[in-house]
């Protein structure tokens, strides 16, 4: 795990809006291929979302709430061993620790985001599909160039004619640790919950 910086003056406003698609058919058009892991600067405040990559989480278990959340640079895991996850994001003035990883994913106990190369169009970065349970899922990150957010999105593609039950699970862990507070929610109030 990486140290904390307790005293970063640099404060990362972003949308905990996340938003899962059922689609049917979906298609992502190519653009540019994006090889993993890459940084991505979209201007603004000189924001840097750094290290994204596919080896977070842990792959003896597929889970992306246990395990080294975020990988010891020494011994650096197998490509694709985990989840795609943005490790961090950077300041103009060098400020950091915005997350120790943000946005792993999982449906049961496959990762998301797992094939190592996708497309970078603008400031959307949108993932190889991993096929899991019956599904297509493709997940996608979109940076904002005007402010200092995110978002993440899953797109499911039902290969099947039948109706498919899975878990989806998503982690976010953020640098703020026991700082970290919510100024508000989906349902209009402080506490964040499934209903948000």
């Amino acid at each position: 795990m990486k140290r904390i910086n307790s005293t970063a003056s640099f404060s990362l406003v972003f949308s905990l809006v996340l938003t899962l698609f059922v689609m049917f058919g979906v298609s992502n058009v190519s653009a540019a291929p994006q090889p993993l892991p890459f940084d991505f600067a979209p201007g603004i405040g000189d924001l840097d979302w750094r290290d994204i990559d596919n080896i977070y989480g842990d792959p003896v278990t597929g889970s992306p709430f246990s395990g080294e959340c975020d990988p010891d640079d020494e011994e650096p895991p197998e490509p694709n061993a985990g989840a795609l996850a943005i490790s961090d994001a950077t300041s103009a003035d060098d400020s950091s620790d915005a997350y120790d990883t943000a946005w792993l994913s999982a449906v049961d106990t496959t990762f998301v985001g797992t094939g190592g190369v996708g497309d970078l169009t603008g400031s959307t970065y949108t993932a190889v599909p991993d096929t899991i349970s019956g599904l297509d899922v493709t997940y996608q990150l979109f940076f904002s160039e005007d402010t200092q957010c995110n978002r993440l999105v899953l797109f499911f593609d039902n290969l099947n004619n039948f109706p498919i039950t899975d878990t989806v699970r998503i982690a976010t862990n953020f640098g703020s640790d026991s700082n970290t507070q919510v100024d508000g929610t989906s349902s209009g109030d402080n506490n964040f919950t499934t209903a948000d």
